[in-house]
């Protein structure tokens, strides 16, 4: 199997929105509503080495994104570092996440597509 090694494209001057590997297939979804999204599995299988925390927070930063994510230590992580993130419970809708991502305009240019 031959992976794709070169990095996922996303807009500097606007946010898109990862999520983490608990929300697997939920950028999916996302996508389908216009939302510029990914995933850590996603993003990993492009060959990014997202193993720890601090590699998926230090990707969120370097790319000008939006980490959705269930991890306490993530949220936490991304609070202590001023990174824009959004803390939901397990298999949230989308429509929830949509709700979260809205609320955020006002503090970031969230990308759709």
């Amino acid at each position: 199997i031959l992976k794709d090694k070169s990095k996922p494209k996303f807009s500097k001057s606007r946010k898109s929105v990862l999520f983490d590997e608990m929300y697997d297939g939920k950028d999916i979804e996302l996508e389908k509503k216009g939302y510029d999204a990914s995933s850590v599995k996603k993003i990993r299988l492009a060959g990014e080495p997202l193993q720890y925390d601090y590699s998926v927070l230090k990707y969120v930063e370097e790319n000008k994104m939006i980490l959705i994510t269930e991890d306490s230590e993530n949220y936490g992580g991304c609070q202590e570092n001023n990174l824009p993130c959004i803390k939901l419970g397990q298999n949230p809708s989308i429509e929830e996440i949509i709700k979260e991502l809205e609320s955020l305009k006002i503090n970031c240019n969230i990308q759709k597509l």
